[in-house]
């Protein structure tokens, strides 16, 4: 097992149609469930966001959530402040990594990469985001 440690910082704004599948999308892909934790950072959700990720982290001891000025980069700002990982994974709340996405971060990391990215796809037909994916 390794012992690098991701902390995954996901700033959320109204997310409750999809956070909860982001959350379950990652603990059921990682490879290290103990070398992984998953800040997620509300900026003020109006929504049912905060009580799903609240839900989830009490059956899931790996997630947890704070709460934080409005704005994606004070959102990461502040995950980042807290986070206990010696590798950072910033990720949007309708993004989901590929399976095993933390062993291929943590792969990258001891071959001494220092930034990195996975393809996107997006689930949409539009000519825009195909030419951006």
């Amino acid at each position: 097992m390794s012992k690098q440690k991701v902390s995954i910082i996901i700033p959320i704004l109204n997310e409750a149609d999809n956070i909860g599948h982001l959350l379950q999308h990652l603990i059921s892909n990682c490879t290290f469930k103990k070398n992984l934790e998953i800040i997620v950072v509300d900026g003020g959700s109006q929504d049912n966001s905060f009580n799903i990720v609240s839900h989830f982290s009490k059956k899931n001891k790996v997630a947890s959530i704070i709460s934080s000025e409005k704005g994606r980069a004070r959102q990461m700002n502040a995950g980042s402040k807290i986070a206990k990982g010696n590798i950072l994974y910033f990720l949007h709340a309708d993004s989901f990594p590929p399976k095993n996405f933390d062993q291929l971060i943590i792969n990258e990391v001891e071959k001494g990469n220092l930034a990195g990215c996975f393809k996107m796809r997006f689930d949409s037909n539009h000519w825009w985001l195909k030419l951006a994916s």
